[in-house]
């Protein structure tokens, strides 16, 4: 039945001395069962995501009540059965898809359907190569803080990244971080995956200490990641490169505060067609970005971090907006744009999802450029076609329609594709949703 009980325990021992805690009481709230159902699915697909849901119940010391249940990986739907309360829900989907919370899930006698997530993939990859320290909060927590999301995979634990579907995440992005190690930041099997990913088109931010150093001489250092490793240093103090998109105006300090673990920072050097970003006050290039065109990669010689915004000096936030906005990623943060920029056009399109024809729209090009580019890729990064545009037509607002066909006029499959314009210093990419 229901409703409120009291219990109590009564013990004895012959001789006791101490008869203050022969009593134990006890109260019970029995409450009514409700079955709740509801649904985990792909936001714009509505596809079915499988996940594991956990229910805390909210109020209670220490939140000690919990139950889970998992969906049904054919609909997305769950059932489970819970009492009137109100519970914290979280959600633990598979990649691609990010973790999703809920605060306050109340559950009353007329709560007749569950509780539903629809829910994007995440935006980026999380990869913490680290052997033991747990760093992987300080990235969390930023990101979180600039509205990016991202699935952290623990290599330790779970093995080789998963790089075989970085295409369905959200932007094809990787941040790859390495922490204390100084050995084995990564292995040769994940230097050959890396550059199979760079090859498909994406971002990669590198970070940590010795990467340079034990990847000397390879090609995913020289070839793809343009840099190469001078020295080590103890120097603690970047500069950020003047007019540079990432380290103009930023001023690093890489000691003190928490974690405070930085034992081996290097001195890099950018090769052909890469930029220095940030430079050691004591001299020597102490990061390094380059463009490839159809890939994007930023490599620190210290560990992102280990960032400490004391005084003046720039905040990881700072930090990570600036290269996200680079790769192509809103944030919380407007990107600084330099008086001499071009001023940014907007990109749009629409109807999205489409099944026979889109237009994409670029307006805002108050200044002429060289070259205007459009270019289509799918999922996998492979470019399916492209316009080139003539800037006099687009000083007003433009339009185009693309009728879902690549370069031969054949027509590609429904699915997920991206559409980039490039207009000088300006890039903008957004996410189309072929249908059937």
């Amino acid at each position: 039945d229901t409703g409120t009980y009291a219990f109590s325990a009564y013990t004895w021992l012959a001789n006791e001395q101490r008869v203050s805690n022969d009593t134990s009481k006890a109260t019970f709230r029995i409450r009514p069962e409700r079955i709740i159902t509801g649904v985990v699915q792909d936001r714009i697909t509505s596809a079915p995501v499988k996940a594991e849901l956990f229910f805390t119940i909210k109020g209670d010391l220490e939140n000690i009540f919990s139950t889970s249940t998992i969906t049904d990986s054919m609909t997305g739907e769950y059932t489970i059965m819970l009492f009137d309360s109100i519970f914290s829900i979280e959600v633990r989907p598979e990649i691609p898809y990010p973790i999703s919370f809920r605060d306050s899930a109340v559950v009353r006698p007329d709560t007749a359907v569950g509780f539903d997530f629809y829910i994007d993939p995440a935006t980026l990859l999380l990869v913490n190569k680290d052997s033991n320290g747990n760093y992987g909060p300080y990235y969390r927590t930023t990101l979180d803080s600039l509205g990016v999301t991202y699935v952290l995979w623990e290599v330790q634990h779970q093995g080789l990244p998963p790089f075989d579907i970085i295409g369905q995440f959200g932007t094809r992005t990787i941040i790859w971080f390495s922490g204390d190690n100084v050995t084995n930041t990564i292995s040769a099997e994940e230097h050959d995956s890396l550059i199979a990913f760079l090859d498909g088109g994406g971002n990669l931010f590198l970070t940590g200490q010795n990467i340079a150093e034990e990847l000397g001489g390879s090609i995913l250092l020289n070839d793809y990641v343009h840099a190469d490793f001078i020295s080590n240093t103890n120097a603690n103090i970047l500069l950020g490169i003047a007019g540079d998109t990432i380290g103009n105006g930023l001023n690093i300090y890489i000691v003190g505060g928490e974690p405070n673990n930085q034992i081996s920072q290097e001195i890099l050097t950018p090769l052909s067609g890469a930029d220095s970003v940030f430079r050691y006050f004591s001299g020597g290039p102490g990061a390094v970005r380059y463009d490839g065109g159809l890939y994007k990669t930023v490599l620190f010689g210290f560990g992102f971090e280990a960032i400490n915004s004391t005084g003046t000096f720039a905040s990881r936030k700072d930090v990570l907006a600036k290269i996200l906005n680079w790769f192509g990623i809103a944030t919380g943060v407007e990107e600084e744009v330099p008086r001499k920029a071009v001023v940014k056009p907007t990109l749009s399109v629409y109807p999205n999802p489409f099944s026979t024809f889109t237009t994409i729209r670029l307006a805002g090009m108050k200044q002429r450029v060289e070259c205007i580019e459009l270019m289509i890729f799918d999922v996998s990064g492979r470019r399916v076609r492209d316009f080139i545009l003539d800037p006099s037509s687009f000083i007003l607002p433009a339009e185009l329609e693309w009728d879902g066909t690549d370069k031969f006029g054949r027509r590609l499959p429904a699915g997920v594709y991206f559409v980039r314009v490039k207009a000088g210093e300006f890039e903008q990419t957004e996410k189309l949703l072929k249908i059937r």
